[in-house]
């Protein structure tokens, strides 16, 4: 209930502008070439700063880590406010080291705990299952929320309340040995190595960059190829679309809690890889607006499946002593992937 409350309070100041950052850029004056520069700056400060900062959670704690979270991430949509290119190149850089800290800490941090409290890692699969379906709820929420107030303050301020709530809720962990040594490169390029040198850890950092590669590239398309199969003249409804994408996460989630009991993590990640594939190719194949949009809704409930599945997978795969930095490596090649094809 700590971590589910945390993460959900966590991931809904970023998901309040979901539906609107592509928008908010082009609000500002940037054209479409600009808005893919933003984006590869963020993805390459997440592949570099970002990458390092979520390593430091093995060392300085990951409550630590899920605190600075929220203070970039506030601050990065504070400064989006403003159409001055300075301040959203700063914008960008803050909101890229947040979103490493967000995917690498917060997952850390539960299982570490869960590790501490002698809980059996089977119940981590419920663990998993709960904090996605509660993601994709405060996604709902926030798309919502954003159909009548469209300010970016407003995720600044939740970010600041998720953190106020880190403080309070997030207990001591054990993995922590209250050093404060500096994160180095040798740490870092150990991570890469002992990855390099497993064939499981090998093949999860391979699907973990190739999925997630695609989900950052449909999270920066999605709005102007649905702006460009709508009618002529009608307006898409960002927040309405973003909130139906939240649901069929939602429900994916829940076909998550069933088909785990039957189905070996492994071959869950397999299924929803296919998915994925087929859904997008029939995006490409077929231009109608409807056709697409459902085939970005299967995607999406691939997507409620593929988050519990992947962590369920790194707290099998992955050492408790490396969690944060290994996760954050296996961000390297996404990064630099997503920044190759934007």
């Amino acid at each position: 209930r700590r971590y589910v409350a945390v993460y959900a309070l966590g991931t809904f100041g970023d998901w309040i502008q979901g539906a609107y950052l592509y928008a908010a850029y082009r609000r500002h004056g940037l054209v479409k070439r600009e808005i893919g520069y933003i984006y590869v700056l963020g993805y390459v400060v997440s592949a570099t700063i970002g990458t390092t900062c979520a390593a430091l959670g093995d060392t300085r704690g990951h409550r630590a880590l899920a605190v600075a979270y929220g203070t970039l991430y506030a601050a990065s949509c504070l400064l989006l406010r403003s159409s001055a290119m300075t301040t959203l190149i700063a914008s960008r850089i803050l909101g890229g080291i947040a979103y490493s800290l967000l995917f690498t800490n917060f997952e850390s941090w539960v299982i570490t705990e869960a590790d501490a409290m002698g809980i059996d890692r089977k119940k981590l699969a419920g663990v998993f299952s709960v904090a996605t379906l509660f993601n994709g709820a405060s996604a709902v929420l926030a798309g919502l929320v954003g159909n009548f107030v469209v300010e970016f303050a407003e995720s600044s301020q939740f970010s600041w309340i998720g953190m106020d709530e880190v403080r309070l809720e997030m207990g001591a962990e054990a993995d922590t040995s209250g050093s404060v040594v500096m994160m180095s490169k040798n740490v870092i390029s150990s991570a890469v190595r002992m990855i390099m040198s497993s064939v499981e850890l090998f093949r999860l950092g391979a699907a973990n960059s190739l999925y997630e590669g695609a989900l950052h590239l449909f999270v920066f398309v999605w709005t102007p190829v649905l702006e460009k199969r709508s009618a002529i003249d009608a307006t898409v409804p960002y927040g309405s679309v973003f909130s139906a994408f939240m649901v069929c996460k939602m429900f994916g989630s829940q076909a998550f809690k069933v088909l785990e009991a039957r189905i070996p993590a492994e071959n869950l990640l397999r299924m929803v890889l296919v998915g994925s594939a087929v859904s997008f190719s029939i995006a490409v194949l077929f231009t109608g607006y409807w056709v697409t949009l459902a085939a970005f809704c299967a995607f999406e409930f691939g997507l409620g499946i593929y988050w519990p599945v992947m962590s369920i997978l790194r707290a099998k795969y992955v050492p408790n002593k490396m969690r944060a930095t290994m996760t954050s490596a296996f961000r390297i090649p996404l990064n630099i992937l997503v920044v190759a094809l934007l």
